[in-house]
């Protein structure tokens, strides 16, 4: 009989331990964030568009109907958070890599829901203060510290091969309770993979094994790095309906959503430890958006005079060359 195989992704919440250490509260709202995206995600996918009576959707077209699928996670069998870490399985490679890169890329827009952020601040994540109480010597003290936003970026390695759900025995509140874990060869991969790219941003790397289960339309926004290969999740967040033959760039605002609080936490954190995050999300939205213009009849040189412009403006424009780079250097 042969063995069945699986999507496994391992996801890490990028500067989770570090923002620990500004604001507890800040750190933890970080897991309730991404929590929030797939609670609004599930309850969305739920909702039935109206149909006719052959059962085709009346108010979209067959690109757009595709498009909306890809907003969904109905590929995830099994979605497992663990700390700051989460084990995602699957059975379908192609809409997996759509949807893995839609939850991804509506984490990182998320934030922008929540405050509007002042370009000129040298910080960007604080929201505002709160009164904390400290009780010393039998003395109450109050005082105002800073409560802080921050990005939910992860990033993540996939692989594809044995992955297999266990029920294992654990403790909650001192009661025996059941729990579900995943256990196989694509799970030790997938972790691998995650870890070779430390300090590299919110990269999302995957095997060959996994690159090899994707058709030809799943590969579309998968570009071979070195010795294994990178999903260009932003890409996924652009949508055309129909060819673009006006030669123009016509994405100004779903870029703004994705490119603006990028640049705003580099220019306020690029001496900071984990700034790295910050330039290289930069880099992986142009590069992203240059690969998805240069498909399909779309406009490449269009996409790179918007994209010059607007790093001109956010003062970034001497690094032009770098951040427009077609592909990474990726330390192994």
């Amino acid at each position: 009989m042969r063995r069945k195989n699986y999507v496994c992704a391992f996801l890490d919440l990028l500067g989770f331990r570090t923002y620990i250490g500004k604001d507890l509260r800040g750190a933890a709202n970080l897991i309730m964030e991404y929590k929030n995206v797939l609670d609004l995600t599930l309850m969305a996918q739920n909702v039935r568009a109206p149909r006719t009576a052959r059962g085709s959707d009346l108010s979209q077209s067959p690109a757009l109907q595709n498009h909306n699928l890809q907003l969904k996670v109905t590929s995830f069998d099994y979605f497992l958070p663990f700390s700051d870490s989460i084990f995602i399985r699957s059975s379908n490679p192609d809409l997996f890599v759509a949807q893995i890169s839609s939850f991804l890329s509506k984490c990182l827009t998320l934030i922008n829901k929540g405050h509007e952020f002042d370009e000129t601040s040298e910080h960007p994540f604080q929201t505002g203060v709160r009164d904390a109480i400290t009780h010393k010597k039998g003395r109450t003290i109050a005082k105002q510290v800073p409560v802080f936003s921050w990005p939910v970026l992860f990033r993540g390695g996939i692989s594809y091969g044995d992955c297999h759900p266990m029920k294992v025995t654990s403790i909650l509140n001192g009661l025996k309770e059941s729990a579900t874990i995943l256990a196989g060869n694509a799970v030790v991969e997938a972790v691998q993979f995650e870890r070779r790219v430390k300090g590299s941003g919110p990269m999302l790397m995957c095997s060959k094994s996994f690159y090899n289960s994707l058709s030809k339309e799943g590969r579309k926004y998968v570009e071979k790095v070195r010795d294994h290969y990178e999903i260009l999740w932003p890409a996924f967040r652009y949508y055309d309906d129909g060819p673009n033959s006006s030669g123009d760039f016509r994405h100004a605002q779903t870029f703004e959503e994705l490119f603006r609080p990028a640049a705003i936490w580099w220019n306020a954190c690029n001496h900071l430890e984990y700034a790295s995050h910050y330039y290289n999300l930069l880099k992986l939205i142009i590069r992203s958006t240059l690969h998805y213009y240069s498909l399909d009849g779309r406009s490449v040189a269009a996409a790179r005079r918007h994209i010059e412009t607007r790093l001109k403006e956010h003062g970034l424009l001497s690094k032009a060359a770098d951040l427009m780079k077609k592909k990474p250097e990726v330390s192994l």
